[in-house]
């Protein structure tokens, strides 16, 4: 049965508690199985819970398509704007399509700027930056 809908959010469901015995031996930290299953809760509770402040911006420098706003949508308190940038329109066209279409719990900028000719920034508690450099 083919499915033409957009398939934004394959969360996991499972919590983090990767560290969370106090008699656990703590490691290098390592992008493995155990922690690839919990990620999604990981960055979540950290970037949501420790840095997004209410009623500030949070900015997503190389949005591309918008997964990250998207994805961060769900667990940042709904009083941070989302803003998001890039230098490909074509990028921003594809994540205002994605918006449109997954409905988010607030309203998510788009902007075309290049960080060569320098980006500003008001008012931000987080800012992200993956894959852009």
């Amino acid at each position: 049965m083919a499915n033409n809908a957009p398939h934004l959010h394959l969360r996991s469901s499972r919590k983090d508690e990767v560290f969370a015995r106090d008699d656990q031996q703590v490691g290098d930290f390592a992008f493995n199985a155990t922690v690839a299953d919990v990620f999604d809760d990981m960055v979540g509770r950290s970037v949501a819970h420790d840095f997004a402040q209410p009623d500030t911006n949070l900015y997503d420098i190389g949005c591309s398509t918008a997964t990250t706003l998207l994805t961060l949508d769900g667990v940042i308190e709904p009083s941070v704007r989302f803003i998001g940038i890039d230098n490909a329109p074509d990028m921003l066209d594809k994540a205002r399509q994605k918006i449109d279409a997954s409905a988010p719990r607030r309203q998510i900028d788009l902007k075309v700027a290049d960080l060569h000719q320098g980006v500003d920034m008001d008012n931000a508690s987080v800012v992200t930056m993956l894959l852009t450099l």
